[in-house]
């Protein structure tokens, strides 16, 4: 994991939370150490008990901090330093990962509310088609990258309202077309 910078090439900011997130995870999961991040890995006691009553160090909870701090610092090696400041403080790889979740939830709802505005706000304008299909697209993305997902029908009935009143007679024919119209060849058309 000590490598984790080279690997995930995004750093977590407020706006890829679910890109950064899904890298980490899989990262993560790759190397089996995902339990660290979703808490199923519980920490051991610091001491154990030994039969004569006596107590001394555990050494499986030394096993598990040094694994659980290398991976805090990969994380914190992977986090913009805006967002540093929220979790410097967090003993536990898990903290970590819960409180990043925690903050950034409740962002990409707003961020996924303002972008599903900005779709429906689309104007072709003085645009070509080449260039309002590409603002559509990452407007779609932008969707997409905060967890979300547009039906391509909505896709269409986006696009068609950001059209101008001289594609009326094209938009009639796209809304009466019975059968199921890919986005792909709409595009084309």
């Amino acid at each position: 994991m000590s490598n984790v910078k080279t690997m995930v090439n995004v750093q977590l900011t407020t706006e890829n939370h679910l890109i950064w997130k899904s890298q980490m995870l899989k990262l993560f999961t790759a190397n089996n150490f995902e339990g660290h991040l979703t808490g199923h890995t519980v920490k051991p006691a610091k001491q154990i008990l030994a039969p004569d009553g006596s107590r001394s160090h555990n050494p499986l909870y030394s096993t598990y901090m040094l694994i659980d701090q290398h991976l805090s610092s990969a994380i914190y090696s992977t986090v913009s330093p805006t967002l540093l400041p929220y979790i410097l403080n967090l003993d536990s790889t898990h903290e970590i990962w819960v409180t990043l979740e925690r903050r950034l939830q409740s962002s990409n709802r707003s961020r996924l509310l303002q972008r599903k505005g900005e779709l429906h706000q689309l104007k072709l304008g003085d645009k070509t088609m080449f260039q309002y299909l590409t603002d559509i697209k990452s407007k779609i993305d932008a969707i997409a990258a905060v967890g979300s997902f547009v039906d391509p029908e909505d896709i269409i009935h986006y696009t068609l309202n950001g059209l101008p009143p001289t594609y009326q007679s094209f938009k009639t024919s796209i809304r009466t077309h019975l059968g199921e119209l890919l986005l792909d060849d709409f595009y084309s058309l």
